[in-house]
């Protein structure tokens, strides 16, 4: 993905937010046209050096230049802070977003595998597998496979997260990813209304050859709607 140029946009945004009808952009009352304060050189290098992951460009000079989340597309860009425990992203529910796994490969080649999320699970709770329990209407086995199936359910999400950062939700469930390694790094990626399925390509929607897109594409792209919808006569 290529370098974007920011310049203006910041101010661009935090006009709009103030003029007549830019409450009528979806989303809008989640993010209130706020944006966050940029981060500083020395801030974005704390970042990079606590995840272990080198931002895309576009990304990376959003940060610096526009700011560190807030007002985009649907309810928001998730906003990056420090906390007392480092940095964290944070989401339109002020939730704080789990990064552990962005360092990994995108996409895991294991995530679609079945086979492979058995070996995980085995490797990781050898001792709490429900094959243990001879007695199928045993309440110990019954407890247990319960246990199994929610850490199996977990795995398949993290494996099909790996190396990517959740930054924006559009409801339903559904949330935009960045890929931040692999060879898709700097794409963005979705997943369909929270469906549990395999992240997909991210895209513009005017776009019919479905062309890949970067968060620089994805950002502005979504300010241009914005500013289209807010100039529209009352």
């Amino acid at each position: 993905m290529t370098t974007v140029d920011w310049s203006g946009v910041r101010d661009r945004v935090l006009e709009l937010g103030e003029r007549p009808g830019a409450a009528e952009v979806f989303g809008a009352r989640g993010h209130g046209w706020v944006l966050e304060e940029p981060l500083s050189r020395a801030q974005l290098d704390e970042v990079e050096t606590q995840t272990g992951v080198t931002l895309p460009a576009d990304y990376r000079s959003f940060l610096l230049d526009v700011g560190a989340g807030g007002a985009g597309p649907s309810y928001g860009i998730f906003v990056l802070r420090r906390t007392p425990d480092g940095w964290r992203w944070f989401d339109d529910a002020r939730t704080a977003v789990d990064h552990a796994l962005i360092g990994r490969e995108f996409p895991n080649p294991l995530h679609d595998s079945a086979e492979a999320l058995r070996a995980a699970l085995d490797a990781d709770h050898p001792d709490e597998h429900p094959g243990q329990y001879p007695d199928p209407d045993s309440e110990a086995k019954k407890n247990a496979k319960r246990a199994w199936g929610a850490r199996r359910r977990q795995l398949a999400q993290d494996l099909k997260t790996t190396g990517a950062l959740p930054l924006c939700h559009h409801g339903g469930g559904s949330r935009a990813w960045l890929a931040v390694t692999g060879a898709e790094r700097g794409t963005m990626w979705c997943d369909p209304e929270g469906s549990g399925v395999s992240l997909v390509p991210d895209h513009l929607d005017a776009d019919p050859e479905r062309s890949r897109i970067g968060f620089g594409r994805f950002y502005l792209s979504w300010l241009e709607e914005a500013t289209r919808i807010v100039s529209m006569p009352a």
